[in-house]
């Protein structure tokens, strides 16, 4: 830990371009680095290249921030959670992605600190202004007085859509007294019962089995898409772009399909730096001191300007349903990296020419049991190896975490260890030592070597046996007689079963 108190106190109170330079580092490296400064108050966006590298450091947030994906309730709305992802809404342009957009969005405008991921794209696109939620929330409290039928009315202006039964967010559903509505930042549907016009009961339920899962006392309604439709908006809009067109700012063709968009009050497709006046880029919506954590300054630049490239022929391409300016639509590609002027971590994977000027932090991928126990058969019999390990890394290890897909892995793991003297904590510490058990989406393992810290997914903890190819002619026939079983074999009967 006294390698992340230098880097945080190198950059305490840095608002110029201070940047710390980590050698043989890695994506768990930069997560720690982000959690500690969580946990002191300060907020970072963690710049990730790839969606597995997205998917890799939201997982490791979680464990790292002492929030396991079973300790977080499915009644804390995003906002209330310890790490943000945005999502590619252009790639995967859906409601239920640009929901979760704005369930990030509002999140920001709560106290922080913030912890974001954030992808090439995310950082290229211009985003909603900054006051955007001042006058587009509502906030429903049980016993207020409401019509559901405004709510409704206010839920289709900000881009919901009646359905019969409500499945993702974005969907809503009013059967008499009673509203469906899934909202952005809810992992569930909420369901709103009225007596009259008096708010009586709200409920997370399943949307499967339409089974109650929650009482709650208030929810929060935000908009699904980044571009609301009402009057007034709609009106902004055309005037907007008849502006941007005179000033041929907008083709002829785009100012057409915007137009067209906005009479049928189809807002799915319009961006926000294309519809909006006072647009934003990510970082506007941090303060400058906030912590910039990068996989490299030179990997991080060519993939921002790799991504800029790409997006701008997505969205100028003819073809498309509604193509739009890059100009409007993109941060312009003259800016300086977002990260520039404020303090920043690059974790350089390399070693050449990089340990001369930055601190050597060595993290080891480990992708299989074999890369933890490189011993000749230790495949064959994993519990009798890894039983043996645990228990010398309690003292040898400052910490082992170890990740389960779900709680009803990690409970059968620990039924298993307690046979062997083994108790990892459930609850995660990053001051403690010792063992942990907790549960993310975490598969593979990483070795923190200075940290003396692993941490080790389902990919390292149950390794798959190698099964050795059976010969045809050799193919079990079944037994005729017992004369050949010995205790401890496996019986299946031919009819019956196991």
């Amino acid at each position: 830990m006294a390698a992340l108190d230098d880097i945080l106190t190198a950059l305490t109170g840095s608002t110029a371009d201070t940047s710390v330079c980590l050698a043989r580092s890695g994506i768990a490296t930069r997560c720690r680095i982000a959690a500690t400064a969580a946990a002191r108050g300060r907020s970072s966006i963690l710049f990730c290249a790839d969606a597995n590298e997205i998917a890799a450091a939201r997982a490791l947030l979680l464990l790292q921030s002492g929030a396991s994906a079973s300790s977080i309730p499915f009644d804390v709305p995003v906002w209330r959670q310890p790490c943000l992802v945005l999502p590619s809404v252009l790639r995967r342009s859906s409601r239920e992605t640009l929901a979760n957009s704005m369930a990030v969005f509002y999140a920001l405008t709560q106290t922080g600190p913030h912890c974001l991921v954030a992808s090439p794209e995310s950082l290229n696109l211009r985003h909603i202004p900054l006051d955007f939620f001042d006058a587009r929330t509502l906030d429903l409290q049980v016993g207020m007085d409401f019509a559901p039928e405004l709510i409704l009315e206010q839920a289709l202006e900000w881009g919901y859509e009646r359905v019969p039964m409500v499945a993702s967010p974005g969907d809503m559903a009013l059967r008499g007294d009673i509203l469906d509505i899934f909202l952005p930042g809810y992992s569930r549907p909420v369901r709103l019962e009225f007596f009259g016009d008096t708010l009586d009961e709200i409920r997370l339920f399943d949307a499967e089995t339409q089974r109650s899962l929650q009482g709650l006392d208030e929810v929060t309604v935000l908009p699904v898409l980044p571009v609301t439709l009402s009057s007034k908006d709609v009106e902004t809009g055309r005037s907007r772009t008849a502006r941007l067109r005179t000033e041929g700012r907008l083709s002829e063709n785009g100012a057409y399909s915007l137009s067209k968009a906005l009479d049928a009050r189809c807002a799915r497709g319009i961006l926000p730096g294309v519809f909006h006046e006072r647009a934003t880029c990510l970082e506007d919506w941090f303060p400058s001191g906030s912590l910039w954590l990068l996989p490299g300054r030179a990997d991080s630049e060519d993939a921002l300007r790799d991504s800029w490239l790409e997006l701008k022929s997505l969205l100028e391409d003819e073809a498309a349903a509604l193509p739009q300016p890059a100009a409007l639509a993109l941060r312009s590609q003259s800016l300086l990296p977002p990260w520039q002027g404020r303090p920043c971590v690059t974790a350089e994977p390399l070693v050449l020419g990089v340990e001369q000027h930055g601190m050597d932090m060595h993290e080891r991928p480990l992708h299989s049991f074999h890369d933890i126990f490189p011993v000749p058969g230790a495949q064959d019999r994993p519990w009798q190896h890894l039983s043996k390990a645990l228990t010398a890394w309690q003292t040898e290890r400052r910490q082992v975490i170890l990740s389960f897909s779900s709680e009803r892995g990690r409970r059968k793991f620990l039924e298993l260890a307690a046979q062997d003297g083994i108790h990892p904590r459930g609850r995660y510490s990053p001051d403690e030592r010792g063992l942990f058990a907790l549960v993310s989406p975490f598969r593979p393992g990483i070795e923190l070597s200075w940290d003396n810290s692993l941490i080790l997914g389902e990919d390292i903890l149950f390794p798959k046996a190698q099964k050795a190819p059976r010969s045809p002619s050799r193919a079990f026939k079944g037994l005729d007689s017992f004369d050949s079983l010995k205790p401890g074999d496996l019986l299946v009967h031919r009819d019956y079963g196991i």
